[in-house]
């Protein structure tokens, strides 16, 4: 067997670090799933434009190696759409505890290993801290303390579960060739949506308005549903001991590294110009609100509203198989400006005839007015989702999804409460209508920070430059905005959404 080629090099500009260094070059630049500790070529730049971002085999997501992946997805679509209902308006900042603490979760799945796996072994304590959480919340008084406490702690394993799952999502997804990229991810992404479609479907069995007004009366009392919720979320723990395979070889932790090569990733240009693009377009998504794509389900009050919820979710789904099988060679500037204009004009249409006619907010037309925008919403979501992708170095997998992430959702609890200050009898009004046209003309700004394709990502990446004061804002929003909002309680990041 050849022995690995290490390189000796010496720390000049790194003064605070050990003079010298060893590094093997299969961390530095390849693989550290099937590559690691073999001696390769060096990559470059140039190899990313031309193949696969990492080595490895194009993963199979069907196979026995992978198919606990799928089943995570799903559930976790499943269980986090159910919470976000059973637990109630006043618990809804409790259930989005995870969300507040999912860049610190991706951080410590992409740099320390838990018995021997960066991924698996994280996803697997994530769904066993939600399954205990959920039953200790069962078995305690409404709105005690003590259900509060085991919502959050249900929430932060669901977290937890969610950003080592995005970091595996992108390993696998960078291994699949510059062509045809991209097809792992959405067929991840979109088992997540259909497992929340099911959801709704039994959140519509389940529950019952009686008023007519979206005051939700559940057949069976919240302690209940919780014990549901709790088994349901043990299925994914024998599927991913299984039927995940992961390899155990990692490299070692340094953790002043870490911090240095961290805080340069932040610099990236790449990075924060992702980044300001996701906070503008997170505005677009103030319409996409009527559709509750992008929303806590609890806010949105309709006659039928589990109906609409989940023709929507289904049909989003389906639309992201489409983009799978055609999508993934379009132009992602003009896809996501188009997508636009149309969610736009479907907006404007009911804005017209709320104010004209007195059509009312929550009618029917309104039922298919939410439809409508089921395949631009989608295609919106994966064009914020696909570049994430292309920019995350080794070592970063869930950080890069995670703090692009929370970037994306900055918006959304501005435009909740704003939804949640202009409605009447639990209904949208026209002066939510117009709010949202007006933030979506702000969200046509981000498509000028859009790369065009993948190529113009990878340039971004390697030869954007870097930027100390974009990092430096980068990351005091990180800490401002989870601190904020767990202080407001305002309903903030659903794990259902990016």
């Amino acid at each position: 067997m050849a022995s690995s080629p290490i390189t000796i090099m010496e720390s000049t500009r790194l003064g605070y670090l050990r003079p010298y260094e060893i590094y093997v070059e299969s961390w530095q630049h390849g693989d550290i799933y099937s590559n690691a500790w073999r001696g390769q070529k060096s990559r470059n730049p140039k190899d990313d434009f031309e193949g696969p971002l990492r080595e490895g085999d194009v993963a199979d997501l069907f196979s026995a190696r992978y198919a606990g992946l799928l089943v995570s997805a799903g559930v976790l679509g499943f269980v986090s759409t159910v919470v976000a209902v059973a637990v109630g308006s006043r618990a809804i900042g409790f259930a989005n505890a995870g969300c507040y603490l999912k860049v610190f979760f991706a951080l410590v799945s992409d740099s320390v290993a838990l018995a021997g796996f960066r991924r698996k072994s994280y996803m697997l304590f994530g769904w066993i801290i939600a399954v205990v959480a959920f039953l200790v919340a069962s078995c305690a008084g409404q709105n005690n303390y003590v259900f509060l406490g085991g919502v959050s702690l249900a929430s932060a394993g669901l977290g937890l579960t969610k950003a080592a799952a995005d970091g595996f999502l992108v390993e696998l997804a960078q291994r699949e060739p510059i062509e045809t990229r991209g097809g792992t991810q959405i067929t991840l992404l979109a088992l997540h949506w259909f497992g929340a479609s099911v959801a709704s479907l039994l959140v519509a069995c389940l529950t019952e308005d009686s008023t007519g007004f979206g005051h939700l009366i559940w057949a069976l009392d919240t302690h209940s549903v919780l014990r549901i919720v709790a088994v349901v979320s043990l299925v994914p723990i024998p599927a991913l001991l299984f039927y995940v395979h992961e390899s155990t070889l990692l490299p070692a932790f340094e953790f002043r590294r870490r911090c240095y090569t961290f805080w340069r990733f932040l610099q990236n240009k790449a990075m924060w110009q992702l980044a300001a693009f996701e906070l503008l377009s997170g505005t677009l998504f103030s319409q996409s609100t009527l559709a509750v794509g992008y929303s806590p389900l609890l806010f949105f009050k309709t006659s039928y509203p589990w109906i609409i919820h989940l023709v929507f979710f289904v049909l989003f789904a389906y639309s992201l198989a489409y983009m799978q099988s055609h999508g993934l060679s379009w132009n992602w500037q003009r896809a996501f400006l188009l997508t636009a204009l149309a969610n736009a004009f479907v907006l404007v249409v009911l804005t017209a005839l709320v104010t004209s006619v007195g059509l009312d907010a929550s009618s029917g037309f309104s039922y298919v007015a939410v439809w409508l925008t089921a395949l631009p919403t989608a295609t919106q979501y994966m064009l914020r989702h696909v570049p994430m992708i292309e920019i995350a170095p080794t070592g970063f997998e869930a950080t890069t999804v995670a703090i692009l992430s929370l970037y994306g959702e900055t918006a959304h609890p501005l435009v909740m409460r704003m939804h949640a200050a202009y409605q009447t009898d639990g209904h949208l009004t026209a002066s939510s209508l117009y709010v949202a046209m007006g933030l979506s003309l702000v969200g046509f700004l981000s498509i000028f920070l859009l790369p065009k394709q993948r190529t113009e990502c990878l340039t971004l990446r390697h030869f954007g430059g870097l930027s100390k004061l974009a990092a430096f804002t980068v990351a005091s929003t990180l800490v401002a905005v989870p601190v904020l909002l767990g202080l407001l309680g305002w309903p903030g990041s659903s794990i259902s959404r990016i």
